[in-house]
C-alpha cells in the first residue's frame, strides 16, 4: 500500500510498519518502528486500521492526540476513542474511514477515491495494456481477487468470474486481474 500513499500530493512521508502475524513477538522490529515514530515528533495520529499494535505504538511514541475506533481493547490507548456503530460496519471501507473522522465532529466530504501515479508508472501501465490490445477507448474492469491474512476475506473465484462475465456482457469491458 505504501506506493499508493507515497504518490498522494497531501502526503509528506510514509513510515512502514511491517505488521505481519505475531508482531508483538518481534520486539526488535517494534522498537525500531517506535524509534522512527518518536523521531517524527507527530502531534496527531488517526488510526484508520483497528490494530491494537498501532494504538500501542502511537501511545508509546508519545503522540498527544490519538484518534481511532474503540475496538480490540484499544480504548485506553486512544485520547479520542470513537464508538464504532453497527451501521458503519455495513458501508464501504472509505465510508468506514470517513465515519471515524465524522466521529470527531469534523466535516468531511464523501467522494470517489482517487489514485495518483507518476508519469513513469502511467507509461508502464499503458505499455502493459497496449501489449494486450487494450486501448485508451476501452472500458476497463479491474478485479483484485487476493486478500491478506486468511481465506475468510476472499471471495470464491467463481464470483469474480461472474463479475468479469457481467462486465463483458453489459459494458463490453476488458477485464484486468490484479495480484500475484
Amino acid at each position: 500500500m505504501a506506493p499508493i500513499y507515497e504518490r498522494h500530493p497531501a502526503v509528506d512521508q510514509v513510515l512502514l510498519f511491517e505488521k505481519g502475524e505475531g508482531t508483538l513477538n518481534k520486539p526488535v522490529q517494534m522498537i525500531q518502528t517506535l524509534r522512527l515514530v518518536r523521531e517524527g515528533r507527530f502531534d496527531l495520529a488517526i488510526l484508520f486500521q483497528n490494530a491494537f499494535e498501532a494504538a500501542l505504538l502511537t501511545r508509546l511514541a508519545g503522540i498527544g492526540l490519538r484518534i481511532g475506533y474503540n475496538t480490540d481493547g484499544r480504548g485506553l490507548l486512544l485520547t479520542h476513542p470513537i464508538i464504532r456503530t453497527k451501521e458503519v460496519l455495513r458501508v464501504h471501507q472509505t465510508g468506514y474511514y470517513l465515519s471515524l473522522l465524522r466521529g470527531m465532529g469534523w466535516e468531511v466530504e464523501t467522494r470517489v477515491p482517487r489514485l495518483y501515479m507518476s508519469a513513469s508508472d502511467a507509461d508502464a501501465a499503458k505499455a502493459v495494456l497496449q501489449s494486450q490490445d487494450i486501448g485508451d477507448e476501452d472500458f476497463l474492469l479491474g478485479l483484485a481477487p487476493g486478500a491478506v491474512f486468511g481465506g475468510a476475506k476472499r471471495w470464491p473465484p467463481e464470483r469474480f468470474a461472474e463479475i468479469g462475465d457481467m462486465g463483458l456482457r453489459e459494458w463490453g469491458a476488458k477485464v484486468v486481474l490484479f495480484g500475484s
